[in-house]
């Protein structure tokens, strides 16, 4: 039968056991989340990095055939090349004006403005301030972008610097588009998306890198490269968006082995209720019959084999059918209950006590060295029994018939001992009653 303790036991191993496989599965769950989020949020980045890439180049590819066609026909007149500065200009959504400098002055803007009007033949070779850049272009010889850069009119902006070579190598002058910087994001999506996310595009070539964005990111969860003609921007990310709350998802697991330990908990109990109604008494709480007989076919087989001593004892209480008859069943209930308390207590710690009918109880007595040993232990629980007793309201003195039974003297199994000690108990109730 099992212990109290090993019920607890086992309860206590089902709930740490589910417990681990319901964190598991909850872990794998927040697992599944967060990369479905992380895949979330970068289609949404280079959705955006698209976008950036999608509108600055095809603005920039436009600008390339003001270049190629200065470079195949450098003698046009400047009212061809106005159309084709007009035509682009028209054809672009985010081109705030054209710059045609030959011979590194500025020539012709467009569209011409009262704000732009002043630099017409600016030289840059003159202007500190953009002369590195246009400078580097040429050295380059492609396309170098620059910004981004207040606008006058507001906004920001960013440059793109062309040197136009003739066929022969000649440097003709420089085309420049300005690029409202702030319309391609807005178009793009940067400054929806930066409800969601930390952003910030950089150009890491440049010393001063941050063109567009948060003007610090320590540690970028999404790096995306954006290429824009010949150079690679960065699109750096974080999500602004707290992980969502999986707490529900730990209690739950919780709950559920604690369930299924109490589940357990309570199989095993019911069990063993189970297993000691069917090896005890229910009112006294005594092994019965067959627990009793269980135990004494054990002693039995160690008295065969090492001839271990013990004796059987079969008990009966004299009178009892008059105390029903007197004083009721539920008298006769707590008569038995106060017997079987009174026979434990003088019982040994080895020793066995059980009820095996109404009132009929048997005693296995091991170690029992000698008769006078036998003869001692029948005194002190005929004692035990016969002393008065005060049970609802009433004082009551139960007399007792007892016999006894040892190996060696008759049938030496089970059956037998128990019916020789039940015959020597009636031969005793005999002499007392006759």
């Amino acid at each position: 039968m099992l212990r109290p303790i090993w019920l607890w036991l086992t309860a206590s191993l089902v709930f740490l056991a589910v417990l681990v496989l319901a964190e598991y599965v909850v872990r794998l769950q927040e697992l599944h989340a967060r990369e479905a989020m992380r895949a979330k949020q970068m289609a949404s980045l280079t959705e955006l990095r698209t976008a950036i890439e999608s509108d600055l180049n095809a603005t920039l590819y436009l600008g390339g055939g003001l270049v190629s066609f200065i470079r195949a026909r450098p003698d046009a007149s400047q009212g061809d090349i106005d159309a084709l500065m007009a035509d682009i200009y028209h054809n672009s959504h985010h081109l705030t004006h054209l710059v045609t400098s030959p011979n590194l002055v500025i020539r012709d803007i467009y569209p011409l403005t009262p704000s732009n009007a002043n630099v017409l033949g600016l030289d840059y070779r003159k202007v500190p301030a953009q002369w590195p850049a246009v400078e580097a272009a040429i050295a380059a010889r492609r396309t170098v972008i620059d910004g981004p850069v207040r606008l006058v009119q507001g906004g920001t902006a960013i440059i793109s610097r062309t040197p136009v070579f003739l066929p022969g190598g000649k440097l003709w002058g420089m085309v420049g588009m300005v690029l409202d910087l702030d319309a391609v994001l807005a178009d793009s999506g940067f400054h929806r998306l930066s409800s969601q996310f930390a952003l910030r595009l950089v150009n890491p070539d440049k010393k001063d890198s941050l063109i567009a964005g948060v003007d610090k990111l320590p540690s970028a969860q999404f790096n995306l490269p954006v290429r824009v003609l010949g150079d690679t921007w960065q699109l750096q990310a974080s999500s602004l968006e707290a992980p969502s709350s999986s707490l529900l998802s730990h209690a739950v697991a919780l709950l559920v082995a604690l369930l299924a330990a109490i589940m357990v908990y309570l199989i095993l109990a019911e069990h063993r209720k189970v297993q000691f109604l069917a090896h005890h008494d229910t009112l006294t709480g005594l092994p019965n019959r067959r627990h009793f007989i269980g135990q004494l076919e054990q002693v039995l087989s160690q008295w065969r084999q090492r001839r271990r001593p013990f004796a059987l004892f079969y008990l009966d209480l004299n009178g009892f059918k008059g105390i029903n008859d007197q004083y009721g069943h539920q008298m006769g209930d707590a008569v038995l209950v106060e017997v079987a308390k009174r026979l434990r207590q003088a019982a040994r710690g080895h020793d066995l006590v059980a009820r095996i009918g109404g009132d009929e109880f048997v005693l296995l007595l091991s170690d029992l060295a000698s008769t006078k040993d036998a003869d001692d232990a029948a005194r002190r629980f005929c004692l035990a029994v016969q002393k008065p007793m005060s049970l609802q309201g009433h004082t009551l003195v139960v007399k007792v018939a007892m016999g006894r039974a040892r190996p060696g003297q008759g049938r030496d199994d089970a059956d037998g001992l128990i019916r020789q000690a039940d015959m020597a108990m009636y031969r005793q109730k005999t002499e007392l009653t006759s």
